[in-house]
Parts: structure tokens; sequence; C-alpha cells
């Protein structure tokens, strides 16, 4: 495992790592994801490390093949409707908490995504277009995909360059 990786265990605690970013009712197909990465459950991240407030559901960290880079997938799992500011908050405030957790020296690329379900008015889509996730200063906009749907977080990750 490449080292930064097993720095972010180490940092995070073995025992907040899981090898899953799919939730109760909200499945995310790891198809086509570099099998070297670490998948860290963030209710038990926050948890351990004191932390309070919305969070999301799962942080994916690996090496991207194409840039070479560390990305980090911040992961918002809603089977059902959501509230676009509620997903917003809850991605700002998990990478707050990821970055102030990861190497300072590392080319970091931060990508926050929602995985929703269906029954969810266009307006949240709208504003959920609106929201941005800064992380190391740079401002991120949201990326989706449906939750169940085959490949959903590869094709998420191959859209952003991510992915060989």
């Amino acid at each position: 495992m490449d080292d930064i990786l097993k720095e972010i265990i180490s940092r995070v605690g073995e025992e907040n790592i899981t090898n899953s970013c799919s939730g109760k009712n909200c499945q995310v197909d790891m198809d086509n994801v570099p099998r070297e990465r670490v998948v860290v459950d963030v209710d038990l991240a926050f948890e351990a490390h004191g932390e309070t407030g919305k969070h999301c559901d799962r942080i994916l960290c690996y090496i991207s093949p194409t840039q070479n880079s560390l990305v980090v997938a911040l992961i918002e799992l809603k089977s059902g409707t959501f509230s676009a500011s509620d997903v917003g908050d809850q991605l700002r405030n998990s990478a707050k908490f990821v970055h102030n957790l990861l190497p300072k020296d590392s080319e970091i690329i931060c990508v926050p995504i929602l995985f929703h379900g269906s029954g969810n008015h266009k307006s949240q889509f709208r504003k959920l277009r609106r929201e941005k996730i800064n992380f190391g200063g740079k401002p991120n906009l949201i990326s989706k995909n449906r939750c169940n749907a085959k490949q959903n977080l590869a094709s998420v990750l191959q859209e952003a360059k991510l992915l060989s």
C-alpha cells in the first residue's frame, strides 16, 4: 500500500476504516475503483476524534492513476429526498475534518459526491449546482449519481478524469 494511504489510516485510526462506500439503502458500486484505497466511515471517525456536527457518510482516498495525486472523495448517501443546503453543510464539515488529517505535502484533488435516490424535487438539484465545497482554498462543485446504479462511483471519478 502507498505510504500516503498508510499515513491516512494511521491518522484516522484503523478502527474507523471500512471496506465499502455503501450505506443502508444506498449502494455504491466499487467496481473499477483502484483496489489500493482507504475508505473512512465518517460516523466513527468524527466520534473518535471528538468532532460534532453534520458530516458526510464516507471518505474515499486513493492515488489517481491519471493524475498521480491523492484523490479524496467526500461521499454523502441520500436514499430518499435531500436538502441541497444540508448536503453542502455535511460535505463542507467533512472537508475541513479530513483536510486537517491529510499529509500537507501531498497534491490533493477533492471530489465531493452525492449519491441520491428518487423523489427529489428539481429545485434541490438546482440549488445543489450552486453549492461549493472549499478544499485547500479551491472551490469544488458537488458531483452526483444515483444510489444502486451500476458503476455509479467509477462514472463520477471517470468524468472528473481521475480514473484510467
